[in-house]
């Protein structure tokens, strides 16, 4: 199986994908990002939009934590498939909470995510 892109350009479009999102708040990049048959295991419902039901996910996300930002800690990639430790936090009286941290699994096709799986490991609902 051969890969469609080099490590570095894996770190580049999973660092550039989660900015367009956590940094510029732009949720139609999902449009660009996601594939048309996105499939998310984390709603894992048959039947449900998981592309407009992430942008509903994201839109409520950034309501409720409006300071919400994901870093990507390391990434790497085998084949067509993108691996990102990932850490999510928030500003609470100027100081930085770590939220979550997980590993993300991207799957592409067509250099867009097919399929999505996240892996928390570290969770603190402070």
């Amino acid at each position: 199986m051969k890969k469609t892109m080099t490590a570095a350009q894996a770190d580049r479009f999973i660092k550039d994908y989660f900015f367009e999102l956590f940094e510029k708040r732009n949720i139609e990049a999902l449009d660009q990002y996601l594939h048309e048959d996105y499939w998310d295991d984390d709603i894992g419902e048959t039947g449900v939009d998981h592309l407009e039901n992430s942008k509903r996910y994201l839109s409520n996300l950034f309501q409720q934590f409006p300071s919400i930002r994901v870093d990507v800690l390391n990434s790497a990639v085998e084949h067509d498939v993108i691996t990102a430790y990932l850490e999510w936090s928030y500003k609470m009286d100027s100081r930085k909470v770590i939220w979550k941290r997980g590993i993300g699994i991207f799957v592409l096709n067509s250099n867009t995510i097919i399929k999505r799986h996240t892996y928390i490991y570290y969770s603190n609902d402070e």
